[in-house]
């Protein structure tokens, strides 16, 4: 395995782990949307905060591509 390889396969370690963790993140809010569908007043700000969530994600994300 070439040294490059070597480095870059913690990368991909951690950005498999970091899908995992949006993947189950993103479970999490398909879950509870039909329970606060019912509660409307809950509903917008729970997806303001799981928006700002995804794109803080999607910014790390993209930090650990341009480093590569």
């Amino acid at each position: 395995m070439s040294l490059y390889g070597q480095a870059a396969q913690p990368l991909h370690i951690i950005r498999i782990r970091s899908i995992l963790f949006i993947s189950r993140t993103i479970g999490a809010f398909r879950r509870t949307t039909s329970y606060l569908v019912s509660l409307r007043e809950l509903y917008p700000p729970f997806l303001a905060i799981f928006s700002v969530h995804l794109l803080f994600w999607i910014f790390l994300l993209s930090i650990g591509e341009m480093q590569r």
